[in-house]
């Protein structure tokens, strides 16, 4: 979030592209990293995981490993592979 309390525009692109494509009930939580607040939960994950720019994604696999994202295409992909295993 920005200063202003406004998401980043990518960060609200993907937001609308993930609820366009009805993928938000495949992501378990959402957390903001909070442009005002160096301490918030979004910025120290961020840190954890030497992520530089928003947005970005992490999954978590069954086997415990965690998978991070900053790209867009490759987090689809692999929420869709998700999405297509469970139908099938």
């Amino acid at each position: 979030m920005k200063l202003d309390g406004n998401p980043w525009r990518k960060s609200a692109k993907v937001l609308n592209n993930l609820q366009e494509l009805n993928l938000l009930g495949k992501i378990d939580e959402i957390i903001a990293a909070v442009q005002r607040q160096a301490s918030s939960e979004g910025f120290n994950l961020a840190n954890k995981y030497q992520v530089e720019s928003a947005p970005f994604c992490f999954v978590n696999h069954d086997e415990g490993l965690t998978r991070v994202y900053t790209a867009y295409h490759p987090f689809i992909k692999n929420l869709c592979h998700i999405s297509f295993s469970e139908a099938e």
